[in-house]
């Protein structure tokens, strides 16, 4: 891997990140907060379809939610 990914990804210093990748191209990372007790998500999107792109987070935050059964904490 190239050294600058992985001391740099998305802009975030390297540690407590989980990236989840899907097929179109599109990502989840989560990492907690550094100042707050919560997690935060940045959802990348993949899309030629303005609606399509639009669409995609919400359903791809709920899946991964309901996935780990953390819907409830919505």
């Amino acid at each position: 891997l190239d050294e600058n990914y992985i001391e740099n990804i998305m802009g975030l210093p390297v540690g407590d990140l989980i990236k989840f990748y899907f097929e179109d191209g599109s990502t989840v990372s989560i990492r907690p907060s550094g100042t707050e007790s919560k997690c935060k998500f940045y959802i990348e999107i993949v899309s030629e379809d303005e609606r399509v792109a639009n669409e995609l987070p919400e359903k791809y935050y709920r899946a991964l939610l309901e996935k780990e059964n953390l819907l409830d904490l919505l």
